[in-house]
């Protein structure tokens, strides 16, 4: 497992991270895609370092419109339907999609990193809430393996709004509650959801003293403020996401009736939103976030407006250190990257496991087993200079195929696309990728990364306040590991250990890049495998035991995977600080298919120099 990852993981074998043993710079200038400049330069091949910028524009990012649904079907409205509202000219609504299906969606907001359009739909009677994706280049609500509803959520409570922290990820809703309607007394509501497992957490009743509350919708600007719109008082208010206390900052002048749609546009910082008056009247305009006054920027077409901008808050400047660690998009649970700083040279080594963009077909249509070739890995390669305040990096994309697994037989490697990130907070990123024409189908487009496990290294957020790291880990295991004989194949491990005595209950996460076996009938065609380690036991000789899982279904950033299953156990045994055992025994079953019974031990060395005495 050469250089962790892929044949091109000498990549990372700069002068300040080669091992102790001779530099092969003939495969090297084989391979001129993939050295960066100071391995060329070691080897005398000269051969330029990647910081090639993406090809092309990957999302809108100049807040010059916003996407709204127009809920009502009523005589003289606009077309029940998705549309594109444009700033310029918000009268003359662009339609995406007017098909049926657009009705009692009250709620909508993108994830931080504006790839995902939520929309939470209110279903009459005594069906629960859903929550949808909506596709914002069809309009198509993609629901088919994502629609969830609400668990115990209060069954007469109608969810009027939806906003999701550009910075962090967290959801809030508010909803409201009848209690009778002559006189008309309500109470409205604010809570905490996880949209990925419909869990709604309760934070609070809003204005609790008054008769009749109907927060209409939410809105979170990049700061983190909170903001609500009362039609009760036909106010906007300042609530505080924690306990629910609000303040009110003032009225805005309108006769809002129900069906309201706000957002902010995070390029300008502006709150944005569509009034729906009498007789089917919608005026856009801006609200005042310090006085509550609206200032009117014209008529869209009638009907009831929900509203939301597709784009992201500025990026924060790239906290090297605190990128190493594991992350994840929820929305395509399943996949995800480890990353890894080597401060030393200001490498960026990034490893990204997922899977093909649609599951291969094996012809059988009664066979509902999971195809192993559909899962698919690559390598992203960039650097950050020590010290330098960066917004964003250049990342090279690259992959290794046709390897085979724990064989000393070489996985030829090449540069497929590149790639650029940026950091929204601590905890939230966004990578723009691009990959080159055949390779991966050539697609473009943008993955949220979600810190997956604890963060190892203090971190500078957003606003200049540094939050600490969350684990501390393990120096011993926790990095990056190959095996110079199977050049292409790689491990990446994170641990830290259980201390009971001071409360903590330990974690090791892994990921094992490698190849099919050299006997396996369904190779696919990249012969591309991977697993995860999962949990940790310690034996009495002080080895670690761990659970190696196979990742089921899942398609490229797009569709979660189906589940996982147990393949077998890992141990993983240090004997040096750049090197370990690593012993695999998966198991004798007929559901772990071209891997079955298989068992071996692999002699794996650090990417990189040994951690420091008390690190």
């Amino acid at each position: 497992m050469k250089h962790v990852l892929a044949g091109t993981l000498a990549i990372l074998a700069t002068p300040a991270l080669a091992m102790a043993q001779a530099l092969d710079c003939k495969s090297f200038a084989d391979n001129p895609g993939v050295v960066p400049g100071a391995l060329a330069q070691q080897c005398q091949a000269g051969i330029p370092a990647i910081r090639t910028p993406l090809a092309k524009a990957i999302a809108d990012e100049t807040g010059t419109f916003a996407y709204g649904i127009q809920l009502a079907s009523v005589a003289g409205f606009a077309e029940q339907g998705f549309y594109r509202l444009f700033l310029d000219d918000v009268g003359t609504p662009e339609p995406v999609n007017v098909e049926p299906g657009f009705a009692n969606i009250y709620a909508m907001d993108f994830n931080p990193a504006a790839t995902r359009l939520y929309g939470i739909q209110y279903l009459p009677g005594d069906s629960p809430h859903r929550v949808i994706l909506i596709d914002t280049q069809t309009g198509k609500q993609v629901t088919e393996g994502f629609m969830n509803t609400f668990q115990n959520f209060v069954p007469r409570d109608q969810i009027t709004g939806l906003t999701i922290d550009p910075r962090t990820g967290d959801a809030y809703v508010t909803s409201v509650n009848v209690l009778t309607n002559n006189p008309q007394l309500t109470e409205a509501r604010l809570w905490r959801v996880n949209l990925h497992t419909m869990t709604p957490t309760a934070i609070a009743n809003l204005l609790p003293d008054e008769p009749r509350v109907i927060f209409i919708d939410l809105a979170m600007d990049c700061d983190g403020n909170l903001f609500g719109h009362n039609i009760s008082d036909d106010s906007l208010y300042r609530i505080n996401p924690g306990d629910g206390t609000t303040q009110r900052i003032g009225g805005h002048g309108q006769d809002a009736n129900f069906a309201q749609g706000m957002d902010f546009n995070n390029q300008d910082g502006k709150l944005y939103a569509a009034l729906h008056t009498a007789n089917g009247n919608s005026t856009f305009g801006r609200f005042n976030t310090e006085t509550g006054s609206f200032e009117a920027m014209g008529a869209t077409a009638a009907g009831q407006w929900e509203l939301a901008f597709p784009n992201t808050c500025a990026p924060k400047v790239l906290d090297a250190d605190a990128l190493t660690g594991a992350w994840y998009a929820p929305y395509t649970s399943g996949q995800g990257f480890t990353a890894r700083y080597f401060p030393a040279s200001g490498d960026v080594f990034m490893p990204w496991f997922t899977a093909a963009i649609a599951q291969p077909d094996d012809g059988d249509d009664d066979d509902e087993e999971d195809v192993p070739n559909h899962l698919r890995w690559y390598v992203l390669f960039g650097q950050l200079e020590p010290g330098e305040d960066a917004t964003e990096l250049e990342l090279a994309i690259t992959q290794a195929t046709d390897g085979s697994f724990d064989t000393p037989q070489a996985a030829p490697s090449q540069v497929v696309g590149h790639a650029r990130l940026q950091m929204i907070s601590c905890s939230q990123g966004v990578l723009e990728y691009d990959f080159d024409e055949g390779h991966n189908e050539g697609v473009s487009g943008r993955v949220a990364m979600t810190r997956l496990i604890p963060q190892g290294t203090p971190c500078t957020d957003y606003d200049g306040q540094v939050k600490p790291a969350t684990g501390a880990y393990d120096p011993a295991l926790t990095g990056s590991w190959y095996d110079p004989e199977a050049p292409g194949q790689g491990l990446e491990l994170f641990r830290i250990a259980r201390n009971e005595d001071a409360g903590v209950n330990g974690m090791l996460y892994g990921a094992w890049f490698t190849f099919a076996p050299e006997d396996a009938e369904d190779t696919g065609p990249l012969r591309q495998r991977w697993f995860t380690l999962d949990g940790q036991s310690v034996e009495e000789n002080g080895d670690i035991k761990t659970t190696i899982v196979y990742t089921l279904g899942g398609t490229f950033d797009d569709e979660p995977a189906v589940g996982a299953l147990s393949y077998g156990t890992a141990t993983i045994k240090a004997e040096a600080c750049n090197r370990l055992k690593f012993s695999y025994d998966f198991s004798d079953t007929a559901i772990v298919g071209e891997w079955r019974d298989r068992s071996g031990e692999i002699t794996l060395y650090r990417l990189g120099p040994c951690p420091a005495q008390g690190d």
